[in-house]
């Protein structure tokens, strides 16, 4: 692991702890490493980790939580989140349908909810789309009055209204220019009737 002095670890009662020693860097680790962390604690008996360092010594820490990175020096758009109650028909629509890929889903028993996470080119590429996944509601979800749409950017908007077309999803608005010059926009609704908006983003 890349500038790492010292990497000591324990497990007890099912807890890994990691001691990171890298002062010249204020103890701070890439998603690389991170990447290599949780590649490490896969290894081990642990169910949890604690990751410390000279200045924190009991902080629990679980990498997997952690997927934008834990060393940002400046803000930026993380994702959007949206209630959904049927993730399979979602997924068909985002995935199949627009090309995103599902980077991690997490399921809480305890809370009876599922947080799953899209995008495009993974977390350190562009804001995500989270998906909350209520596992007893089943009536539908309100939009209210100040939701207006997602809008995503497709090379190429014909083929991308085709794909949502083939699986079914409603397209209330096909490609059409709003003014001389621009590029061509539609729009498309998810399975919970969310306003989705393309934009082309390459000129043919």
């Amino acid at each position: 692991m890349p500038n790492v002095e010292t990497l000591p670890y324990g497990v007890e009662e099912g807890i890994a702890t990691v001691m990171l020693n890298r002062p010249d860097r204020m103890n701070t680790f890439t998603h690389r490493m991170m990447g290599e962390l949780l590649a490490a604690f896969d290894e081990t008996d642990a169910d949890r980790c604690t990751v410390m360092d000279n200045q924190t010594t009991n902080e629990e820490f679980n990498p997997k939580f952690w997927p934008w990175g834990t060393a940002a020096e400046c803000s930026r758009f993380l994702h959007t989140m949206i209630r959904v109650r049927d993730v399979d028909a979602t997924l068909r629509f985002y995935v199949d349908g627009l090309g995103m890929k599902l980077l991690d889903r997490y399921d809480f028993e305890s809370g009876r909810f599922s947080l799953l996470y899209l995008a495009f080119d993974g977390y350190e590429g562009g804001g995500a789309l989270e998906l909350t996944y209520n596992w007893d509601v089943k009536e539908a979800y309100s939009h209210g009055s100040g939701y207006g749409h997602i809008a995503l950017g497709v090379p190429n908007i014909q083929d991308a209204v085709k794909r949502l077309e083939a699986i079914g999803a409603q397209i209330p608005v096909q490609p059409k220019k709003m003014a001389p010059g621009a590029p061509r926009i539609a729009f498309a609704k998810d399975p919970d009737g969310y306003q989705i908006e393309l934009i082309q983003t390459r000129r043919a």
